[in-house]
């Protein structure tokens, strides 16, 4: 899948090609995306990010589910070990 970049367009992506864009990411790419979103949700009045996640839970169905359960399990005891993080941000 390939992204062609334009000054103005109006494309609603499905979720389904949203997902697919983004595990075309590679790893940093990905990290990075999930990394700028807290500065974007700081801007969110009331209850911002965790209300947002307390909606969307209601829709989630059982490989949503799976697949946050295991960022958050990898993302809190990461595989990769810090030296190879410290060379991928040099």
């Amino acid at each position: 899948m390939g992204i062609v970049r334009k000054f103005s367009f109006d494309v609603d992506l499905t979720p389904e090609e949203l997902a697919a864009a983004f595990l075309e990411l590679d790893a940093f790419e990905q990290a990075a995306f999930f990394n700028s979103m807290k500065a974007i949700t700081d801007t969110w009045a009331g209850a911002g990010w965790c209300q947002q996640c307390c909606d969307m839970s209601v829709y989630l169905d059982a490989s949503g589910k799976e697949t946050i359960a295991n960022l958050a399990k990898w993302a809190a005891d990461p595989y990769v070990p810090l030296t190879e993080l410290e060379k991928r941000n040099a």
